[in-house]
Parts: C-alpha cells; structure tokens; sequence
C-alpha cells in the first residue's frame, strides 16, 4: 500500500515539473526568436470584452490584421485571452497553458507523458511554442482529432480540423490527408517512393517548376508562373546535419520501429511520420514550403518514437541515442542571437534591445 502511494506522488511529482516548466519556460519567456515583434504590436491593440461589441466588431472587421487576413477565431479568442491577462506576458502565458492542456489529453492516450514531452521539445515544440501562435491554435485541433484517424471516423476529424480553420487556414490541408493517413501501404511502396525523393532531392532535378510551366501553359495561366518563379527562389539544401539526421531516423524508424510497433495497428502515426520525409525531400525546391508544412506533420515523432521507447529491448540506448541526436540539432538551430532565452521572472532584454538585436542579425544576412 505505502509503495502504491510512493509511486502516485513520484509520478504526480513528475507530472506537476512538467507543468511548471512547460508553463514557466514557453509561457514566460522574453522576447525569443522573431513573431513576438508582430504579436506585441496585435496585443496593444486589440481590445478588450468590456470595450463594447461595436468596438469589437470593427476590429474584427476594419483592423489591418482583419484586412491581412487574420483569421477570425484566432483574433477572438486573443480578445478573450487579453480580457483576462495582466498584460503582454500574461497574455503569452494563457497561450501556453491552453496549448499544454490539450497536449496532455492528447499524450496520454497514447504513450507516457514524460517520453512524448520529451520529443515534443526535441522535435518542433521550441519552433511551435515560440514562434507560431496562430499555427499552434489551429494545430491542437488536429492533434486532436487524430484519435478520430485511428477509428476511421471522417466527420468528427474534419469538423475539428475545419475549427482549427478559424485559428489558421493551414488546417485546411489536413481534410485531404484523412485519404492519406487513413490507408495502409505496401511497406515495398513507400520505401521506393523514399529512394525516388532521394534521388529528386541529392540530385536537384526541379521537377515542381517543370511541371507546373507545363500544366500552366495547357490551361493558359502563364501569368502565374510569375507567382510560381517568386516562390521558386529556394534552394535545395543539399547533405546538410539536418538531412543527416532525417536520414537516420528514418531507417531506424522504417527497419527497426516497424518490429516493435506494427505498422498495421499505427498505420496512421507511420503514414505522417512518412509524409513529412517525403515533403522535405520532394519540395526543396520551394524553401518557404519545406520551412512552413513539415512542421505540421512533426507531431508524428512525438507519439512514435515513446511507442519505440516502450516496446524496444534496449530502450536506454535508443533513449540516449536519440536525446544526443536531437539536443546537438536543437543546440545548432538555436545557436543565433535572435535565440537568446531570457524569462519574465528574471532579468529580461527589453522590447526595444531585443527589436535592435533582431534588426542588426536580419541585417547581417
């Protein structure tokens, strides 16, 4: 009984750090990468409930982040959020905290919380929580609908998925891939399509611009190839660390998780898991494409790999092998000055030197 005891409080220990620094480090951090310069400017702004519906409704419908295209849902539930915060951080913090609410209903029905943490800061949590406020709404209605992948249940994923549309209209994309997600490939199938990106993408070959002159010029849009060209202006990037490492968690994934965690039962996970693979292969062409989709996709590592961890003979190894992995890219992606962590509890650079800061490295690029 005393053991029984012991274990709760260790795990409801565990579970009450994990709070504290998911809220306290995302949700009270300074001025970090580079969207707060616009959200601080939107949060100054935007009224409050007691600012009347007439005021409220101009906003939604006159303000330059109404005429940019903001979505609605988002613009309304910062209203609400400003309404009951103290100021900017507090604001911020809301944010997080309803982000790490839903993150937990949704970890928990797969793996352990701890694991699924754990890939979430290692893989896209820092670019989701620090940088894509309006994404991170619209993407926790598609972490939870996935429940609703594994049973074949169209109407409530695309409902939930259509709500995350109010939040940001990159939700739309996930309404297609029900068709995608939902089917069980041939394990043959999707490694010769995993060698044929490959060869797109070690290569070069700029099949995305050939193609599209090619269906433009038959429907007679040519003018816009000019959109098209202006996206175009990414590069590939080539063997890079990144690619390396994409590379290597892929083969484990493929020959090694496939053993531990069928296929056939996550089907669904394999599938997203492969389709963000494929997009940073296949589109490198574009580069504001491969910076903006995967990442909607990354969720897929957060509840495989844990699956991995629980079901493999040397999980500490694989553990340790990639926490090394993911620790060295995160250490290189948050490398810049634009990255420097600082936290509202302490001493934090000010609005104005984080604003010169990011000027002066943009300037450097």
């Amino acid at each position: 009984m005393i053991k029984s005891i012991n274990v709760l409080l260790i795990f409801y220990y565990g579970i009450f750090c994990f709070v504290v620094y998911f809220c306290v480090f995302f949700g009270l951090r300074g001025f970090v990468y580079t969207d707060w310069l616009t959200y601080v400017v939107f949060y100054n702004e935007i009224p409050v409930l007691s600012s009347g519906w007439s005021i409220i409704r101009n906003f939604l419908t006159n303000s330059e982040y109404a005429l940019a295209g903001w979505e609605k849902g988002f613009i309304i539930y910062s209203i609400c959020m400003k309404s009951i915060s103290i100021d900017y951080f507090g604001w911020q913090f809301l944010f997080v905290l309803t982000d790490f609410i839903v993150l937990m209903f949704v970890f928990q029905k797969y793996v352990s919380l701890q694991n699924s943490i754990l890939c979430f800061l290692l893989y896209g949590g820092f670019l989701i929580e620090f940088n894509l406020l309006r994404n991170a709404k619209s993407l926790l209605f598609f972490y939870a609908s996935i429940k609703y992948l594994h049973d074949r249940r169209p109407m409530p994923y695309i409902c939930l998925n259509l709500v995350g549309c109010l939040f940001h209209t990159s939700s739309l994309v996930f309404i297609p891939c029900y068709f995608l997600f939902t089917q069980k490939y041939s394990i043959r199938f999707i490694f010769c399509i995993y060698l044929f990106a490959n060869i797109v993408f070690l290569f070069h070959i700029p099949w995305i611009m050939s193609a599209g002159e090619f269906v433009l010029r038959i429907v007679k849009l040519e003018r816009i190839l000019t959109v098209l060209k202006i996206y175009m202006k990414g590069k590939s990037y080539g063997i890079t660390f990144a690619y390396l490492q994409r590379t290597i968690e892929f083969f484990l994934i493929f020959f090694i998780a496939m053993k531990y965690v069928p296929y056939g039962k996550y089907y669904y996970l394999y599938n997203m898991f492969f389709l963000y693979h494929f997009c940073y292969l296949l589109f490198s062409e574009i580069l504001v494409f491969v910076e903006r989709f995967p990442i909607l996709l990354v969720s897929s590592y957060w509840l495989l790999l844990p699956k991995l961890f629980e079901n493999i003979k040397y999980k500490k190894l694989f553990l340790l092998f990639f926490l090394v992995l993911g620790l060295v890219v995160l250490g290189k992606s948050n490398s810049r000055a634009i990255c420097i962590y600082d936290n509202y509890l302490f001493d934090y650079m000010s609005y104005d030197m984080r604003k010169n800061i990011m000027h002066e490295f943009y300037g450097q690029q």
